[in-house]
C-alpha cells in the first residue's frame, strides 16, 4: 500500500495505463464481501495498487471478465473506468445499466447486486473509505431503491456537492485565478476532466492534465491555480460509519 510523501501525489501515467499494477487481487481474501465470484482464471487475473488517504482508499484495479454477486455494498464507491466496459444489475429491479472508459460511477452504501465487467481488458480507478473491506459493515441494513449512477458535472460554475454520503463527491468549476494559498480541511481525490491544475510548494511546482487523479493530504501547504475551463471531480473525506 502506497501512502503520499508529499502534499500531493499524481497517480502516473504509467500506472493508469496498466503499467506497474502488479499485486494479486485475493478475492478468496475479500469473500465477506460477496456472494460468489468469477472471472479469476481468465487471461487476466485480477490485479491492483491500492493507495491510502487517511480515511480514503483509492484502488487501481485490472481485471478481465470478472463477475461479482454482491448482496449488501458495504460502503460508498465511487469508480472511473479507463478501459473495458462494466454492467451493474439491481437485484430489486433487475435492472441493467452499463458503463464505459470515461464514465466515473458512484454504487452506493446498500447497493444489491451483480457487479460484471465486459469481456476482455478492465481497468478503473476506485475510491472508497479505509473501512471498507471491514466484516461489520456488512450487518449494516441493506438499503432499498438504491442504485449506481453516472456522476456528471454540475451545470453550475464554482463547487456543488453532487454526493454526500459516506464521503462527498463535488464538483469543481473554479474561475481561472493567480495561485492562491491551498486550505484543505479534509483529505481529497482530484480528477482533472478539463484544463489545468497547478500546485507548489517549497520543493516545486506541478501542473496536471485532464485524465489525472491527484491524492490531496488534509492541511497541505501550497499554492493552487487553474487555466480556464478548468473543471474536475473530487471526492473529499468526510466520515465514516
Amino acid at each position: 500500500m502506497t501512502e503520499p510523501a508529499r502534499a500531493w501525489l499524481r497517480i502516473s501515467d504509467a500506472l493508469l495505463s496498466g503499467i506497474g499494477i502488479d499485486d494479486p487481487y485475493d478475492m478468496e481474501e475479500n469473500k465477506e464481501l460477496f456472494e460468489w465470484a468469477d472471472g479469476e482464471t481468465g487471461p487476466v487475473k485480477p490485479m491492483h495498487k491500492l493507495f491510502e488517504l487517511g480515511r480514503l482508499l483509492i484502488d487501481v484495479v485490472q481485471s478481465n471478465g470478472t463477475g461479482v454477486q454482491l448482496d449488501n455494498f458495504p460502503n460508498d464507491e465511487f469508480l472511473t473506468i479507463l478501459v473495458g466496459g462494466l454492467t451493474l444489475t439491481t437485484n430489486e429491479t433487475k435492472a441493467e445499466q452499463c458503463f464505459y472508459a470515461g464514465d466515473s460511477v458512484l454504487i452506493p452504501k446498500g447497493w444489491s447486486g451483480l457487479w460484471r465487467t465486459h469481456p476482455g481488458m478492465f481497468r478503473e480507478v476506485a475510491i472508497v473509505p479505509v473501512n471498507f473491506f471491514d466484516p461489520a459493515e456488512l450487518k449494516k441494513p441493506q438499503a432499498k431503491g438504491v442504485r449506481p449512477r453516472k456522476v456528471e458535472m454540475a451545470s453550475p460554475q464554482g463547487t456543488t456537492t453532487i454526493h454526500d454520503g459516506t464521503y462527498r463527491i463535488e464538483s469543481r468549476k473554479p474561475e481561472a485565478k493567480a495561485a492562491d494559498d491551498l486550505a484543505l480541511a479534509a483529505d481529497e481525490v482530484v480528477y482533472i476532466r478539463r484544463g489545468n491544475l497547478t500546485l507548489a510548494d517549497e520543493l516545486g511546482a506541478e501542473t496536471f492534465k485532464p485524465g489525472d487523479f491527484i491524492l490531496l493530504r488534509k492541511g497541505a501547504a501550497a499554492k493552487v491555480s487553474h487555466s480556464a475551463g478548468y473543471e474536475a471531480l473530487a471526492a473529499v473525506a468526510k466520515h465514516y460509519g
